[in-house]
């Protein structure tokens, strides 16, 4: 191909520049915000939070376009085994309908059929200059762009298999848009995405509005969000986060911005929407943010230490539901959670889980200063109470419907008291565990009491922990001994 000369300084010069190469050949100007990122996104994870109509997909869509065109990564001696070389990058949505957006962007831009606002309220298509890049593109069985030198774009969902159908390829950079909305994305960044990434030296960006829907992925989304330098906090190598004003972009119709300020005024994802802030709402019990500073570069299992207290909160089951016990140690500020045990009921025969329980009670018991609260809501806890040895009943609170006869039912027992309890020392930054316990992060992230929503979901972990919280705090009795009072008669 024939290039002219000011079409080649062009494109050698956008080979290190991507807002000069977005506007000079894509006819695609950059806001200062999109600007911002593409000259700070230069570490291996880039987090970017950006407010409503920002510009994110735009942004991934030039992203591809630009690692794609230069083949980013590809080291070669010479340019025939340059063009030979087999190039993907890579973008994901937690549904198809969100990765797909990206596509229909590049396919736009390289078509010079992209809308952009003027000056006057109108819209003029893009101008490319480089239209005969893009080749075709497949829609069966999934969706990927092909270019002229034998570079692709793959368009992938993990919402069925987490990302596992990338296995086995290589890219030269990834996006995941929308990636809070995943339900498993520390393990896709971790276990599929970014082992991809490495035989090109590639990029990931992670862009997405925080969800409150996510879950368990808000979790570590926000960890890596500070990572980067979000919020404040201390940047750590490889990672780099940007928020993404509404303002920052000039291309959008000032009434329009004018309206949407009007329509959010008192709502509090108002910062979130016109502002990129993390902002976190909805009927989870347990605040990301909170959670978050529980966690801590501890061990998972701390054995016992003479002189401590501690207080054990089990949950019981017999099916799939999980046989679950908290050790949390009193005796120190902040409470620390210590063991973590979480085992399916009908993994193993009562008498098995009824042993773990004891050995790990009778450990932390060496002093008699361990104390267990056993969650009895059905007669079937009750049958888990009356198998305990007697030294160990001795020591056991019930929290529950369920009473052994003869034992007056002196309070109401429900869920919200303990669940009060765990959130309190939480956003009092009263108790700390390791960012090991998985099972406990990820389902205090999801808790709610919403109960269409809470029968479907795994809380074993959390009522265990909340049970061991409300033992050390609202259920601990208000006189610890007995006190002996002298008085004249």
């Amino acid at each position: 191909m024939n290039i002219p000369p000011d079409l080649a300084l062009a494109i050698q010069r956008g080979k290190t520049d991507l807002p000069y190469f977005a506007k000079e050949l894509l006819g695609m100007p950059m806001h200062k915000g999109q600007k911002k990122f593409a000259a700070n996104s230069c570490e291996k994870v880039n987090i970017l939070i950006p407010g409503n109509r920002w510009g994110k997909s735009v942004y991934l869509a030039l992203r591809h376009i630009w690692a794609n065109f230069y083949k980013q990564g590809v080291v070669s001696r010479n340019s025939d085994s340059w063009a030979k070389t087999n190039y993907l990058t890579l973008n994901l949505g937690p549904k198809l309908e969100n990765a797909k957006v990206v596509a229909d962007y590049v396919e736009q831009i390289l078509k010079s059929s992209f809308p952009i606002r003027q000056d006057d309220g109108s819209e003029k298509s893009n101008r490319c200059l480089l239209e005969w890049f893009l080749l075709g593109r497949d829609t069966a069985p999934q969706i990927q762009l092909h270019f002229a030198n034998n570079s692709h774009l793959l368009i992938r969902s993990t919402r069925d298999d987490k990302g596992s159908s990338i296995q086995g390829k290589k890219f030269g950079y990834a996006s995941y848009d929308e990636c809070s909305r995943s339900l498993h994305l520390e393990m896709e960044v971790k276990a599929n995405i970014l082992p991809r990434l490495t035989d090109f030296n590639g990029k990931l960006d992670l862009a997405s509005t925080p969800d409150a829907a996510g879950g368990a992925s808000l979790v570590y989304f926000q960890e890596i969000f500070w990572k980067g330098g979000g919020e404040g906090h201390a940047k750590s190598q490889g990672f780099y986060s940007q928020e993404g004003s509404v303002y920052e972009n000039e291309f959008l119709d000032k009434a329009s911005i004018l309206e949407l300020e009007r329509t959010l005024a008192g709502d509090p994802l108002a910062e979130q929407i016109l502002h990129g802030k993390f902002v976190i709402t909805g009927d989870v019990v347990f605040p990301v943010t909170e959670i978050n500073k529980a966690k801590r570069d501890m061990p998972e299992t701390i054995h016992y230490k003479t002189g401590h207290e501690y207080i054990i909160g089990c949950d019981t089951a017999m099916a799939s539901d999980e046989f679950c016990f908290t050790v949390v140690d009193v005796s120190v500020e902040p409470f620390e959670v210590v063991r973590f045990s979480s085992r399916k009921g009908n993994s193993d025969a009562p008498e098995m889980h009824l042993q773990n329980l004891i050995d790990v009670f009778d450990e932390y018991n060496k002093e008699y200063q361990c104390t267990l609260w056993l969650e009895t809501f059905n007669g079937e806890a009750g049958m888990w109470y009356s198998m305990l040895p007697d030294h160990i009943k001795s020591q056991t609170k019930l929290f529950g419907s369920w009473r052994p006869p003869g034992v007056s039912k002196h309070q109401v027992d429900k869920k919200e008291k303990i669940m009060l309890s765990l959130r309190k020392l939480l956003s009092e930054e009263k108790i700390i565990f390791s960012r090991n316990h998985k099972k406990i992060i990820n389902q205090l992230a999801i808790y709610t009491m919403n109960k269409s929503r809470e029968k479907n979901l795994k809380t074993d972990a959390v009522f265990a922990t909340a049970l061991a919280a409300y033992g050390a705090t609202d259920g601990k009795p208000a006189i610890d001994e007995i006190q002996f009072i002298e008085t004249e008669w």
